[in-house]
C-alpha cells in the first residue's frame, strides 16, 4: 500500500502539467492504493499501479523493472536475436541481432510459421521464446531450437553500402541509428564515420524502430546533417511559473541534464559547432516505434534542405521523463514526463507524432528475396 500511495505523490508532484485530469487521476489512485491489502504481492500491486498509470494518456510514465532498466541504460538483455515484422498476415524475420543464440540459424526473409505448436501473436513472443521454432525458407519448412540468453545489443552507429545489383543504386549507403543511448556512443568514432561517409553521394539514415535516448547524444549527432548551430525547439515545463531558460552543454551528462532540467523552465534545444558535416543527399526512414528523442531529431531533420522522410508516422511519445526511484525496491524505477517538447515553430507533437513525405508498407515478397523495400524506396528517392 505504502508503495502504490508513493507512485501517486510522485505522479502527482512531478507531473509536466497540472490539470482537472491530473486531480481526478490523483484521487483515483489514492482509493486504488488505500483498496490494496496487506498481503497483496508486490507484482500485483505493480499490474494495478501501471494500469492506473496508463490512463493518464501519457508517454513515458512507467514502472520500470530491473530487467527492463538493464535493457535501456546498459544495452543488455536475455533474448533470442531474432526481428519479426507482420506483412500481409505473415511473421517475416527482418533482423537476427549480432551474437545472439538465432545467429547462423535463422535469416532475413525467414517466415516464423509457430513458436512451439502456436503461432505468434506478438512479435516480443519472439524474443523470449524457448523451445522449438517453425520457420519457411525457399519453399520448404524446417525446425529449429532456440534458448534466450543474455546478449550484449550491438546499436552503436554503423554505415553500411547498399548493394549495387540488388538496390540498382551506386554510391549510396545506409547509416542506422538504433539508439540514442549514451552506451552506444563515441564522440570520436561518430565523428570519423561522418568523415567516411563522404564517399557515398546518397545517404539513407534509418530511424526505425529507434525509442530515443539522451539529448546531447541526439543533438550531436543532428550536428553532423544541420551542419551549423540550429534552433530546434524547446523543452517546457508548464507547472513552473518562473522563466528560467537554459540549453544543454555538448559535455553534459545525463545527470547534468537532469539537474539543468530541474533547474529552469525552458531548455532551449540546438546543434553544435565543429561537427564534420554530410554534405550530399540525405532520406530519412521512420516508423511507429521511432519515439522521443529519435522523433525530435525526425522532426528536426526538416530544417536540412532537400531531405525527405518516408515511412510510417512516429508513435508521437515526445515527453521529457526524470526517473525516480520507488518503494517496490530499489531497481525499479518510475518514469514520469516532467516537460514537453515543442518545435521550432512552437508546436507540439506529442500523441501526434512526426509524420513521413511519402507514406510506405512492408512487401512480403521482397523481403522473402532479401530485400528491405523500404531501403529500395528510399534509395531511389
Amino acid at each position: 500500500m505504502i508503495a502504490s500511495r508513493w507512485v501517486c505523490e510522485l505522479v502527482n508532484e512531478h507531473f509536466y502539467e497540472s490539470s482537472e485530469t491530473l486531480n481526478v487521476w490523483y484521487k483515483d489512485c489514492q482509493k486504488i492504493a488505500e483498496s490494496v491489502a496487506y498481503r497483496t504481492s508486490k507484482s500485483t500491486q505493480i499490474r494495478r499501479i501501471q494500469r492506473h498509470l496508463s490512463s493518464l494518456g501519457a508517454s513515458h510514465l512507467e514502472l520500470w523493472n530491473p530487467a527492463e532498466m538493464s535493457q535501456m541504460w546498459l544495452g543488455e538483455d536475455t533474448d533470442t536475436g531474432i526481428r519479426v515484422r507482420q506483412m500481409q498476415g505473415y511473421w517475416i524475420v527482418t533482423e537476427v541481432l549480432e551474437d545472439s543464440p538465432a545467429e547462423h540459424q535463422v535469416e532475413v526473409g525467414d517466415e516464423v510459421l509457430k513458436i512451439g505448436d502456436k503461432p505468434p501473436v506478438f512479435s516480443s513472443d519472439i524474443n523470449k521464446f524457448k523451445g522449438t521454432i517453425t520457420l519457411w525458407r525457399d519453399g520448404k519448412e524446417y525446425q529449429i531450437s532456440i534458448l534466450p540468453q543474455k546478449i550484449q545489443y550491438m546499436f552503436q552507429p554503423q554505415v553500411k553500402t547498399l548493394e549495387s545489383k540488388k538496390y540498382k543504386v551506386e554510391k549510396t549507403g545506409v547509416l542506422r541509428l538504433k539508439s540514442f543511448t549514451p552506451v552506444y556512443f563515441d564522440q570520436d568514432e561518430w565523428k570519423k564515420l561522418i568523415q567516411n561517409a563522404e564517399v557515398y553521394d546518397h545517404l539513407v539514415l534509418d530511424l526505425r524502430g529507434n525509442s530515443g535516448g539522451d539529448f546531447v547524444v541526439m543533438q550531436k549527432i543532428l550536428s553532423s546533417f544541420l551542419c551549423e548551430p540550429t534552433d530546434i525547439g524547446y523543452l517546457l515545463q508548464p507547472r513552473k511559473q518562473q522563466e528560467v531558460t537554459a540549453t544543454f552543454a555538448e559535455d553534459m551528462d545525463g545527470a547534468a541534464q537532469i539537474d539543468t532540467i530541474k533547474k529552469s523552465s525552458i531548455v532551449e534545444l540546438q546543434t553544435y559547432a565543429d561537427y564534420p558535416c554530410y554534405l550530399g543527399d540525405l532520406d530519412v526512414l521512420i516508423d511507429a516505434d521511432t519515439a522521443s528523442t529519435a522523433e525530435i531529431f525526425a522532426e528536426a531533420i526538416k530544417l536540412r534542405k532537400g531531405t525527405h522522410l518516408l515511412g510510417q508516422t512516429t508513435s508521437g511519445a515526445v515527453l521529457l521523463a526524470i526517473w525516480y526511484p520507488t518503494y517496490f525496491g530499489k531497481q525499479h524505477s518510475l518514469s514520469i514526463p516532467v516537460a514537453l517538447y515543442k518545435n521550432w515553430k512552437d508546436q507540439i507533437i506529442e500523441g501526434e507524432g512526426v509524420r513521413p513525405n511519402k507514406v510506405l508498407n512492408y512487401e512480403v515478397n521482397a523481403w522473402r528475396n532479401g530485400i528491405d523495400n523500404w531501403l529500395l524506396e528510399a534509395a531511389k528517392e
